[in-house]
């Protein structure tokens, strides 16, 4: 299935995709755990005599058409008011499905004048539970269907719970504007871009073949990646261990698919002089020395216990005792529940 599904969404996958090869069955969960849209099964594959799947195709076109919506409004109204902002981990892949778009506010101030008018126009409001920001917002719009809420997620800080990934006056210092589905809009610097998606990812201990194919295509379309600030930003926050794993998601998946890497050899052997990153490349190696599936899970071991102790030592003495409490807690939070959920 990983092979089929990779067939599917990789143009420079060489093999294809036989009929025979496909259980719809497995499909279904295998595309929704990668974060892609069935819709381009459909696509190559005659899904309409099976009516289970082609129900899911129905509801990614749903899902992607809202999500569009929503994003051409909250652009519209952002600046009709004049709101500050950049849109982050936003996937620059065709196929991906998204159930959110989130938001990074310049500022306090910014970020309720957004929210005043999304309120003012029937957008819902709810906060975040167990350890987050005060100001980490989710505006939903009243009538929304239960089912396929699409979700306006406000980001006070660079937090993911409450691990600090970067601080935002770095991201607007950096920010572009960027044509996504025809629409100019404020984003982060392809570095930047890279940077978040990763250290999120890693955070949730997985890169879903949407993340891993949105890496590869900034690097494809960025000659001039500066992989330095890169390393220099993963290092000044305590991060390497984060982005050394997204990298090497990409560099596997590359030699594994496409024969080729786009990722810079250099940089690797940099990252590698740190400890921690040294035993995600032993993990790599003995977890994927003959085979590669997705979504790509990372070690709690690594991801949480060992990450927990290197990123809060570097951040220890540069924020308040109680947040750093926090951001070491933080670690836990998806460890936790997994096996609450028995998904360890």
């Amino acid at each position: 299935m990983d092979q089929v599904l990779i067939a599917s969404l990789d143009n420079f996958y060489e093999n294809s995709v036989s009929v025979q090869d496909l259980n719809f069955e497995l499909a279904i969960p295998k595309f929704r755990e990668n974060k892609v849209s069935l819709e381009r099964l459909s696509q190559i594959v005659d899904t309409s005599s099976e009516k289970v799947i082609q129900r899911e195709v129905d509801r990614d076109k749903i899902s992607r058409r809202k999500w569009l919506l929503l994003f051409k409004f909250t652009v519209q109204l952002f600046k009709s008011q004049d709101v500050q902002y950049v849109f982050i981990k936003l996937l620059n892949y065709p196929w991906a499905i998204m159930d959110d778009l989130d938001v990074l506010p310049l500022n306090a101030t910014e970020e309720l004048k957004a929210l005043e008018a999304l309120h003012k126009l029937g957008f819902e409001l709810f906060q975040f539970r167990l350890l987050a920001h005060p100001l980490k917002i989710m505006a939903v719009e009243a009538e929304a269907n239960v089912e396929q809420k699409i979700s306006v997620d406000f980001y006070p800080e660079l937090l993911w719970v409450r691990k600090k990934v970067c601080d935002t006056e770095i991201i607007f210092a950096r920010k572009r504007t960027s044509s996504i589905n025809g629409i100019e809009v404020p984003v982060p610097s392809p570095e930047d871009d890279l940077y978040l998606v990763g250290t999120h990812a890693y955070n949730h201990l997985k890169f879903t073949l949407a993340e891993i194919l949105h890496g590869l295509n900034i690097l494809s379309n960025n000659s001039n990646f500066d992989w330095d600030y890169l390393y220099n930003l993963a290092t000044d926050y305590g991060t390497v261990d984060a982005i050394y794993a997204y990298i090497k998601s990409m560099d596997v998946y590359s030699k594994f698919f496409r024969k080729q890497s786009t990722v810079n050899e250099d940089i690797l052997v940099k990252f590698q002089r740190a400890r921690l990153c040294k035993k995600i490349d032993s993990w790599f190696k003995n977890k994927y020395l003959k085979t590669i599936s997705f979504p790509i899970c990372i070690s709690s071991r690594i991801a949480c216990i060992y990450s927990s102790f290197y990123h809060c030592g570097t951040m220890l003495g540069r924020m308040p005792l109680s947040e750093l409490t926090n951001d070491f807690l933080s670690h836990y939070l998806v460890l936790s529940s997994k096996i609450i959920l028995g998904k360890t």
